[in-house]
């Protein structure tokens, strides 16, 4: 029943869960990827020269998209949560009213 429900929201909101997806694998890479490798790179070369300039933009970026992805996956959870949760409440109404035997009496 729950992969049903995951199922049909997910066909009725094909944009908004790749949008998601993508936002969290996006900001995954950022995260656990970039930051660790530029920081690294930075505090491993000391120089005053053009590269530790290029290697300091580079953390800076990373950092940024790591923050804006945050920010843009928080605000899509804020999206999809009610969206969802609205999407459960009409499956069970419909199963609900499925259930109950309707009797009409005609006259």
């Amino acid at each position: 029943m729950i992969a049903e429900l995951i199922t049909s929201y997910c066909k009725k909101n094909k944009v908004t869960v790749i949008a998601y997806l993508c936002v969290v694998m996006l900001g995954v890479f950022s995260s656990f990827f970039l930051i660790p490798k530029y920081s690294s790179a930075l505090m491993s070369s000391f120089t005053t020269g053009q590269k530790a300039k290029n290697l300091l933009i580079a953390v800076v970026f990373a950092y940024v998209l790591g923050m804006f992805t945050d920010v843009l996956r928080k605000y899509c959870e804020d999206s999809i949560v009610p969206d969802f949760t609205e999407h459960v409440r009409e499956h069970f109404i419909k199963l609900l009213w499925n259930l109950i035997p309707v009797t009409v009496k005609l006259n």
